[in-house]
């Protein structure tokens, strides 16, 4: 019975600190970001000036995506409404799976870049 009261606690335990983690990561790419480097894969690193994409996560799960009519290459290719869900280090946008990761005011979201997926990095914009 004891080892049953352990086990217990110890599943209690892990499963709050996974919930806690994916509310610190929703709390941390809320807001407006803004495409600075879109390297895909194999193709040539573009380099865009601030405001050009602009991403902005909001709750609940919500993706807003705004693409100025100059730009020709993006993660997401066209402006929109997207539904996003956060899981370890992983972000869903509607049905795609990408890793993400952020570190202070950069956002990295990538597929697989080493086998001609892309890296998109990010710069948190402060209004």
């Amino acid at each position: 019975m004891k080892n049953m009261y352990l086990i217990l606690t110890i599943l209690f335990i892990f499963t709050g600190c996974n919930e806690k983690e994916v509310e610190q990561q929703e709390n941390l790419i809320l807001g407006k970001w803004s495409l600075i480097k879109f390297e895909p894969g194999f193709s040539p690193t573009e380099n865009f000036t601030n405001g050009k994409v602009i991403w902005l996560f909001q709750q609940p799960n919500k993706l807003k995506v705004e693409i100025d009519n100059t730009v020709s290459s993006s993660p997401i290719k066209s402006t929109g409404e997207y539904e996003f869900s956060l899981s370890g280090n992983l972000i869903s946008i509607d049905i795609l799976e990408y890793d993400f990761s952020i570190n202070g005011s950069t956002l990295v979201i990538s597929d697989d870049p080493s086998s001609d997926g892309f890296k998109a990095t990010f710069s948190k914009v402060t209004e």
